[in-house]
């Protein structure tokens, strides 16, 4: 027999409570799918039945809270196009995507179903919807998944062999209850997490506006960009390698969170002369000047103290300045301004999926410049600020990572009989 869901291994080993059994989910329930999504016009006027889609039924997300759109049909498209409405209690599962979870399993109000949806219609005697719901989302079907114009999907009629471990009635809704306060819970920690994170996200363009954007600022004079600097160049194109031979090389995606994170960089073979052009020295930036509109402008400062040896390679800016104008330090926090990330947006040129700036125009780049020791008092301020912020954000981070990953905890625990 096929289990599809939970292998033949976990249905022989896993051991419950008395009472507990394995069901097909088609044994329990009407499975259906929804419709093709109405193309007259004229069925989204004067709506009174909510419809639901692919795109209503958020995902990772462990509320039952489904309809998130105000769209509706009237009846007469409903009737057209012969669609249903499924009562309050059936569930709804995407059966189609291109990474493929059934973590958006949903509990549904009254409403019509359109697109690549399946309808779950519970039988009341022995199924409660919600625990299912939980169910559900503890089981990832991808390995029976079928590929169909770029996307994974799972018929009816393999949705309906799914297994699922399933107590007597009164305990579905006993565990079910419990599972809703505690995914409350966990949602409301997420929620607050994410708000402070953002809130520690905000604040070094805070602090940048704070010294950049002040009064004094406004009186200091500025030079362009290309005028203070002794060097803004490209890397070295040669073939990189994975394999660690040779020595470390930049990549687009080195520049991470603000750093040089040396275990995104990749690995070339240079002769003596390429090295010597190639090789970054103390206090360089590295600026990347080819990428989405909103990462244009990422930058990072080289330090050889904590870096011995590192190639600039292509798609990252290699940015040196002359010390007798400018602290490398304080054109680096100047670098991630607002003011100098709008210079970007709307200096760059604009592709497909990327945009880009070039040297000639980056050099344009007006940068206000009070005296090297005023630099020097900025630069150690803003870097106190930003360490305190940076620490912040990775203990908040973190905290966010333990939170988002307690529902798949609480739900292994729920239907391993422990709770």
């Amino acid at each position: 027999m096929k289990f599809i869901g939970l292998s033949n291994n976990s249905v022989r080993n896993r051991k419950f409570p008395s009472g507990w059994e394995y069901v097909k989910l088609g044994a329990l329930s009407e499975l259906t799918g929804g419709d093709g999504a109405p193309q007259d016009p004229d069925a989204f006027k004067d709506g009174t039945i909510p419809f639901v889609r692919m795109k209503d039924v958020g995902r990772y997300r462990f509320t039952l809270n489904l309809i998130e759109t105000e769209d509706r049909l009237n009846k007469a498209a409903v009737e057209k196009y012969r669609m249903r409405i499924f009562p309050k209690g059936t569930i709804l599962m995407p059966r189609s995507g291109s990474v493929y979870t059934n973590h958006r399993a949903r509990l549904a109000v009254p409403a019509a179903v359109v697109g690549h949806l399946a309808a779950i219609l519970p039988r009341d005697d022995v199924f409660d919807s919600q625990f299912v719901t939980f169910a559900l989302k503890l089981i990832d079907m991808r390995q029976w998944m079928t590929k169909t114009t770029g996307l994974d999907s799972i018929s009816l009629k393999d949705l309906s062999a799914v297994i699922i471990p399933l107590p007597p009635l009164p305990e579905q809704k006993r565990i079910a209850a419990i599972l809703n306060e505690q995914m409350a819970a966990v949602e409301r920690a997420r929620v607050a997490s994410e708000v402070q994170l953002g809130s520690a996200k905000a604040l070094p363009a805070a602090y940048f506006r704070a010294v950049f954007n002040s009064p004094e600022a406004k009186k200091w004079p500025s030079k362009f960009l290309g005028d203070i600097c002794t060097r803004i160049s490209n890397g070295t194109t040669k073939t990189q390698n994975n394999n660690k031979f040779g020595l470390p090389v930049t990549r687009i995606e080195t520049i991470s969170n603000g750093h040089i994170d040396m275990n995104r960089v990749g690995w070339v073979e240079l002769i003596p002369d390429e090295i010597e052009k190639y090789k970054l020295e103390d206090g360089d930036i590295l600026f990347s000047h080819i990428n989405s509109v909103e990462r244009l402008g990422n930058c990072s400062i080289y330090n050889q103290q904590e870096i011995p040896a590192l190639i600039h390679g292509m798609n990252l800016l290699r940015i040196q300045v002359s010390r007798l104008l400018v602290d490398p330090f304080y054109l680096l926090h100047f670098l991630r301004t607002e003011n100098a990330k709008n210079f970007y947006t709307e200096q760059a040129r604009r592709a497909i999926g990327q945009a880009s700036l070039n040297t000639k125009d980056l050099g344009k780049l007006q940068v206000p410049l009070p005296s090297l020791s005023e630099q020097g008092k900025m630069e150690r301020n803003l870097n106190g600020q930003i360490l305190r912020v940076t620490t912040t954000i990775k203990i908040v981070s973190d905290q966010l990572d333990a939170i988002n990953q307690l529902p798949a905890k609480i739900l292994q625990q729920a239907f391993n009989g422990e709770m």
